[in-house]
């Protein structure tokens, strides 16, 4: 399916009502998509480039960086980026604002409008996931090295967790299968 066929039919599935989404006149694989993430409106933007055949979606949080934060809030983001598994990747500009983004190339890949609608899945979870700790280095005084210890503290938790259920199934003789989010961990 084509680049621009693929928006199209994206625009058909959210239904085009009020202010649900903006598309640019000049550009129809241009949109602006309001999306509603713990009572709060982010905004998302879609766009599409037939030239280097991207499909680009990217969230803008509701709330900026405050003046003396955005060293702790640059270190958070490359924390979060390097040590956990989302598909984009958080950053912040130098107005203090906070962008979640993923790029997809297209180029050899089935298409259908499904790729959009995953896309924004994972911006609103990451948001849903970790929206209180981007808050609380981007409008408090938390520190990142504070939070950074939050993480480290509940990151020894899970490996405690998981080393006791392998000794446990190790004790009743069975294997042990890592935890995946098809396992239900």
């Amino acid at each position: 399916m084509e680049l621009e066929k693929l928006f199209g039919n994206f625009l058909l599935t959210i239904g085009l009502k009020g202010d649900a989404a903006k598309v640019d006149a000049e550009n129809p694989m241009t949109i602006d998509v309001y999306i509603p993430i713990k009572n709060q409106k982010y905004k998302a933007n879609i766009f599409g480039n037939k030239d280097t055949k991207q499909i680009i979606v990217s969230f803008s949080a509701p709330f900026q960086v405050k003046a003396g934060k955005f060293v702790d809030a640059c270190m958070l983001f490359n924390y979060i980026n390097d040590h956990y598994s989302y598909a984009g990747r958080l950053s912040v500009n130098d107005e203090g604002d906070i962008q979640y983004k993923e790029i997809i190339n297209v180029a050899d890949l089935e298409l259908d409008s499904d790729i959009i609608h995953i896309m924004i899945e994972g911006g609103k979870l990451i948001f849903t996931e970790i929206e209180e700790t981007i808050a609380a280095v981007a409008l408090t005084s938390k520190s990142y090295e504070a939070i950074r210890l939050e993480y480290d503290k509940w990151d020894a938790y899970r490996e405690v967790q998981r080393k006791e259920k392998k000794n446990e199934a190790w004790a009743k003789g069975k294997e042990y299968e890592t935890p995946t989010p098809d396992n239900g961990e």
